[in-house]
């Protein structure tokens, strides 16, 4: 996916199939051992297709189509950030303001300064009925490794980046690797920097461009329609219709976008490079991240059900 106010001149990659045999291939050769961890397709958000997934998942990534909803969305949430700090601003200089006016939008909250968690309503001008929607800012852990995405389609490497860089605690990383000296060099950066940082690193472009040409999708369609079976067939067809869309040129902006979940401090972190940082969806752990992401993910399909272009992908951890 393009990024956010990109200039025609902005730098482009080509986008990156959504394809675990791709990603570990670009993973393994980035310096990601491949005896540590592997990317796998997740077939399906039910339990049983759930339970297919090797454990422990370290981390999932989501490709969804970008709509008008999708993008309001987007901008409310990163408000609802700037809001949220503000708020919290207010409480730590011992000011008590009940409610806040943002471009048309009236806030209501609570606030809870020991768990540093705002609470309330979001509602447009003076009306519920024009747009009432719960919200929660809750202060990013500061162990979130979290980068902005500055050149255009490179979505799906921002989100193995946001992948490998939460979990760099459960892995180890080949000394001296390409993702071993990346995280090294942009410890210390903010999410903009970091971003400008891989923009300008010709041996990640490099990759990148390698991997994202490599991508075929290979399936086989059972004619037996079982619940695994037919999870197998949906996935196809959506592997199909991405694999279309990469015929495209680089130039031309995609309509579809990675983005990861991962746990960090206990909470569930959803990292879009598009955003102005990570989004909080709750609480969540090492063992039961995959359907924590799952709840998220479904309640992100079910806005758009006439589409088939989503895919999920865990990164697990291997014994």
């Amino acid at each position: 996916m393009a990024t956010v106010d990109e200039s025609s001149s902005a730098k482009r990659w080509l986008p990156l199939e959504a394809n675990p045999d791709v990603m570990n291939q670009f993973l393994w050769g980035l310096g990601l051992p491949e005896n540590e961890a592997e990317c796998y397709d997740v077939y399906g958000l039910d339990e049983e297709l759930l339970a297919m997934v090797p454990q422990p998942v370290l981390a999932v990534l989501f490709l969804y189509p970008i709509t008008a909803q999708s993008e309001q969305e987007r901008m409310l949430q990163d408000q609802d950030k700037k809001v949220g700090a503000m708020i919290r601003s207010i409480i730590n200089a011992g000011l008590n303001l009940s409610k806040w006016y943002v471009f048309g939008w009236t806030y209501d909250y609570q606030v809870s300064s020991v768990l540093n968690i705002s609470s309330g309503e979001r509602r447009h001008g003076n009306g519920r009925e024009l747009g009432e929607t719960k919200f929660k800012f809750v202060e990013c852990s500061s162990k979130v490794y979290f980068m902005k995405q500055t050149v255009g389609n490179a979505c799906g490497t921002i989100g193995l980046l946001h992948a490998v860089g939460n979990i760099t605690s459960e892995i180890k990383l080949l000394d001296g690797s390409f993702l071993d000296r990346f995280y090294k060099s942009t410890a210390s950066l903010n999410p903009l920097e970091r971003a400008v940082f891989l923009e300008k690193d010709r041996e990640m472009e490099v990759a990148h461009s390698v991997a994202a040409t490599a991508g075929e999708t290979e399936a086989c369609c059972h004619l037996a329609m079982g619940k695994v079976e037919l999870g197998l067939l949906v996935l196809f067809l959506k592997k199909l219709h991405i694999v279309l869309q990469l015929i495209c040129r680089a130039s031309d902006n995609v309509d579809t976008h990675f983005i990861c979940f991962t746990c960090v401090d206990g909470q569930l972190y959803e990292l879009d490079g598009r955003k102005s940082g990570a989004i909080c969806h709750g609480t969540s752990s090492p063992s039961s991240l995959l359907q924590d992401a799952a709840k998220v993910i479904r309640a992100m399909i079910e806005k758009n059900p006439e589409s088939l272009n989503f895919n999920v992908i865990a990164l697990s951890k291997k014994a």
